[in-house]
C-alpha cells in the first residue's frame, strides 16, 4: 500500500517483523521512501521506545 506525501508523492508503507533496534527499518524508509506504519519486538524496553516514536 502507498500513502500520498504532502507535494502529492506516493509512500510505501511497511511492517517490521523482530525490529531490534530499527536500524534496517530506518534504512528501507530512506532507500525506498517509506514509512513503516508497524512492529514487532520481543524486547519490552526497546518495544516503549519504539511506541513513542
Amino acid at each position: 500500500m502507498r500513502d500520498l506525501t504532502v507535494s502529492g508523492e506516493s509512500r510505501l508503507r511497511i511492517g517490521s517483523l523482530f525490529s531490534g533496534h530499527g536500524g534496517l527499518d530506518l534504512a528501507v524508509e530512506h532507500v525506498f521512501t517509506a514509512n513503516t506504519v508497524w512492529f514487532s519486538g520481543l524486547n519490552a524496553p526497546i518495544a516503549r521506545v519504539f511506541s513513542h516514536h
